[in-house]
């Protein structure tokens, strides 16, 4: 019985040993940084997270803001720059995103998270270089 509790061991450590380790990561792109391009008055973000997801072609966002004027409609502009290796700069207009419900944004905090697909006419798998994947803590 002892000997074959240790091949039982010995099965799985090798199975370990030849698994690859990265497999269950994926290949992804993460940001938490939010950049404003004028005084941030209208829209005060709290907690932004942003994951693309190569193997998909889609993004997960987690998102907790305020706007604190009336009648604001915003777009979000992803730009990621790789050693300036083919930069990519792509807009999405919030007010297409959810059937039109933030816009306007409400005038008050709000959180929200959820996964989108990357339209297929981007075609971002072609745009970003592979060295973006494989660099550990590479901004984005």
């Amino acid at each position: 019985m002892f000997s074959s509790v240790a091949w039982l061991r010995r099965l799985a450590s090798s199975l370990l040993v030849l698994s690859p380790l990265v497999a269950c990561q994926g290949e992804t792109l993460f940001t938490s940084s939010v950049t404003y391009c004028s005084e941030p008055d209208a829209l005060l973000i709290q907690q932004f997270e942003f994951i693309y997801f190569q193997q998909n072609s889609s993004v997960w966002f987690n998102l907790s803001a305020a706007s604190v004027q009336p009648d604001v409609n915003v777009s979000a502009n992803i730009f990621l720059n790789v050693y300036g290796m083919h930069p990519v700069n792509y807009t999405i207009d919030l007010c297409s995103l959810f059937n039109g419900a933030l816009c306007p944004l409400p005038t008050y905090n709000f959180t929200g998270s959820d996964t989108i697909p990357i339209p297929s006419s981007l075609d971002l798998s072609q745009m970003i270089p592979d060295i973006a994947f494989k660099i550990p803590d590479l901004e984005a």
